[in-house]
This record gives structure tokens, sequence and C-alpha cells, in this order.
């Protein structure tokens, strides 16, 4: 496939991946996830104009392993609440255009996870990045597992929530997706993490069979690795 329609893909996933978030209609409330995902202010917890820094980091027999960085530059609007975002994806022949965000409340990092999903998806299966969207849609309002847990940050056991998904499995394109129709989302949120995105992964188990040992067809990670603070290195 070449460079350039993949970046026109990548620019159609990123203006659809509006679509994702949810509107709660007259009387209904947003499952937890999605109140977790998309209507907490994720930045609510930073001081100064910080950039966080996060590792991605590709595992698994299937493609080339690597590790890589994406960096949300955030400055602080006027009004003292919402961020001006710039994005920098990925490095070298990696990088891709994200644009930057006027006024951020949601953690940045949150779409472009999502967004380099979905369109990992259409390469993987020859499937369509809208389905692999709105499975994921579903997932997240109707399937997701939220669950209290406990990990280390900057040294610290702090708490937080993981949410859980199996998006593809039982969709009606499962038949057609081999093994990636086992795909399977983890994130991890915590208030006392910077921006409380901590972890996102993206995991294809090895085939049904394998050995216990055997490691994943594809695994991709985003963790956040360092804040620095008004440019220089804060604590992690």
């Amino acid at each position: 496939m070449n460079a350039l329609n993949r970046r026109s893909r990548w620019t159609a996933a990123l203006f659809g991946l509006a679509l994702l978030v949810p509107a709660a209609q007259a009387g209904e409330e947003l499952s937890e996830a999605n109140r977790l995902l998309f209507d907490n202010e994720h930045l609510d917890n930073l001081e100064g104009s910080p950039t966080l820094v996060y590792e991605l980091e590709r595992e698994g027999s299937r493609g080339e392993p690597f590790t890589d960085r994406i960096k949300i530059h955030l400055s602080r609007n006027a009004d003292g609440e919402t961020f001006k975002a710039e994005v920098d994806y990925l490095t070298g022949k990696r990088q891709r255009h994200f644009p930057g965000v006027a006024e951020a409340e949601g953690n940045p990092v949150l779409k472009a996870f999502l967004q380099r999903e979905v369109v990992t998806m259409e390469d993987e299966t020859g499937g369509n990045w809208r389905y692999f969207q709105k499975a994921i849609k579903r997932a997240l309002a109707n399937d997701a597992q939220v669950e209290d847990m406990t990990f280390r940050y900057d040294g610290q056991s702090v708490t937080g929530k993981r949410i859980h998904i199996v998006p593809y499995r039982e969709g009606e394109k499962s038949d057609r997706m081999g093994e990636f129709a086992a795909a399977e989302y983890d994130l991890v949120l915590s208030e006392a993490v910077p921006g409380e995105l901590y972890r996102m992964q993206a995991r294809v188990p090895a085939a049904p069979g394998a050995g216990e040992d055997t490691e994943p067809l594809m695994s991709e990670t985003v963790t956040l690795k360092e804040v620095k603070a008004d440019g220089k290195a804060a604590k992690r």
C-alpha cells in the first residue's frame, strides 16, 4: 500500500473519529466507559503548560516491532480552563499529521490511539476503518467491562479504572477477520496521573491452541513516560 493512500485514509479516519464521541439522548446516561473516556475533563489535574510524552511500543509476531513516541504540547488558554494542544505524532517514516485542538479538555492522546488502531485494523484485515470505528463505539456503549485497579506510577501505588472491550468477536464480519476478530483493548485511567490517560493497549492474541508462552499476533501499547513542565522534565 503506497504512502499517499495510507495518509489519505489516516486523514479520513481522523475526522471520522469525531463520531465516536457519544451524545446522550434525552433521559439516557452515558455508559461508565464513555463517561470516563469522553466526558471527563482529563486535563484538569495539570499545572502550567506541560508536555505529555507517551511511548508507543509495537510487539508481536505480525509486522516489525518498534518503539516510538507521541508528544502532547499543552498551553493553557486565557479562560484558565482549557488548553491549546499541539500533537507530535511519532517520528520519521511513521510520523503523521495530527491537527491541533484549540480548546482541549480531554486528552488528545486518546483520539491518536483510536485513530491508529482503526487504520491498523483496516491494514491487517482488508476491512473498512468505518466498520471498526462503529464496532468500538458500540462496545464502549454496551459491552465495556470497567473495573477498579491499582498500579504503580512515579514510584507510588495509585488507584484508577481499567476499561476492557473485545469489539469485533461477535460482529457481523468476524468470520472474515480471522484471528483479528479476537482483538481486545485495555485503557487505564487515573486522576492521580497527569492527563489521566496512563496506558492504552490494543492486543490480538496468538491463534487458539498456541502455547501459553507464545507471543501475541500483535500488541500496541501507548504509555505515559514523561511529563515536561513548561519545557523542563518533571517527575514521571
